[in-house]
């Protein structure tokens, strides 16, 4: 490894978890678990935002295994895990992320791009449909819960009638 490269991986605030992504040392991630998983370097990335960057699936499935992981942290460019994953072209994990409960597909970055739109920006057609189709799934829990939530509201009221 270059003198520049090991700068750019010790000089930029990265914490000991952050290094073992970028290293791609899984057993030193798994050990480092018990650290704050949710840890910034001075570019406001977390371990997960790097594995996603760096296309480190098996890193990224461990991660996602940390009680406390923030799976809609954002860098300072307003880059998500899910959106660095669509904007790098690494598919499986964005299709990990995808199935991550509470992952926000809306999120825009600060050119107020979404995770989709980078892909497609890209030529990432079938990331882009990916997370489309995701979002789209995504609406229609949430208009159902609405109609579920109004039906519940509206059966009380009727009841408390009679």
């Amino acid at each position: 490894m270059f003198r520049n490269d090991l700068s750019a991986i010790y000089g930029n605030g990265n914490t000991p978890l952050i290094i073992a992504v970028i290293l791609n040392q899984e057993n030193n991630v798994r050990d480092l678990l018990v650290t704050d998983v949710n840890a910034t370097n001075k570019d406001n990335n977390t371990a997960l935002i790097m594995a996603a960057a760096y296309g480190r699936t098996t890193i990224a499935q461990l991660l996602l295994t940390a009680s406390n992981i923030n799976v809609n942290a954002a860098n300072v460019d307003g880059y998500t895990a899910l959106s660095k994953a669509a904007q790098c072209g690494h598919q499986d994990i964005v299709e990990l992320l995808l199935n991550f409960k509470g992952i926000d597909l809306t999120i825009r970055n600060y050119s107020h791009y979404t995770a989709a739109d980078e892909a497609r920006i890209r030529g990432l057609k079938d990331i882009a449909d990916l997370i489309d189709l995701a979002a789209e799934q995504q609406r229609a829990l949430i208009a159902k819960a609405e109609d579920d939530q109004q039906f519940f509201f509206d059966t009380a009221v009727d009841c408390r009638i009679c």
